[in-house]
């Protein structure tokens, strides 16, 4: 799961040789299974994780067959607000594909959906956030079909998506919302 947090915290590997010192993102470092673009003459010195604010958000979760089986699916979920930037929103998912896989590396895909499903709504129980489901599933199918091999894609998929939806659930908890939909419970 450490590949995956870095991804989600955008975590930077140092990584050091004979002619010097580099610096790569953890969503570029990480090439394959058990693969990284560490060349044969380098090691990693050391990783840089971004200082997490007070007001931060981290959530991870993942679904395997048995405790110390990999993971089928899994979700690492980092809202840091960094005074004066923009709010850093980051998603990795992990066990759909060779590598962990950053969502909202463009602000596109995931990104986009996830900001017209959550949207604040004013009632007479006072504000709540609507989680779209089927826009999360069908977003996320999108983006990580191609990536996804395998004759249970489509499970692994669903399961991705679950993980997203309850990372968005947890989310909404911590700012004090209740969602409008019921948190996902477990598959069977």
């Amino acid at each position: 799961e450490l590949p995956l947090i870095a991804v989600a915290s955008a975590a930077r590997v140092c990584l050091r040789s004979s002619s010097g010192v580099r610096e790569v993102a953890a969503e570029s470092f990480f090439a394959g299974a058990f693969c990284t673009v560490r060349r044969h003459d380098e090691f990693v010195a050391g990783v840089q994780v971004p200082t997490a604010g007070p007001s931060s958000f981290h959530f991870f979760d993942e679904i395997a067959r048995r405790p110390t089986a990999p993971a089928l699916a899994s979700i690492a979920l980092s809202v840091n607000p960094i005074i004066g930037q923009a709010l850093s929103v980051r998603i990795a998912v992990g066990g759909v594909s060779d590598r962990p896989r950053l969502l909202l590396a463009t602000g596109e895909g995931v990104s986009q959906a996830l900001r017209g499903t959550a949207e604040r709504q004013r009632g007479a129980e006072g504000v709540g956030i609507a989680l779209d489901v089927d826009a999360i599933h069908a977003t996320l199918r999108a983006e990580l079909t191609p990536l996804v091999e395998g004759d249970d894609a489509v499970y692994r998929l669903h399961l991705a998506a679950t993980l997203l939806t309850r990372a968005m659930t947890a989310l909404c908890a911590s700012l004090d919302l209740s969602p409008a939909k019921p948190y996902p419970g477990p598959l069977t």
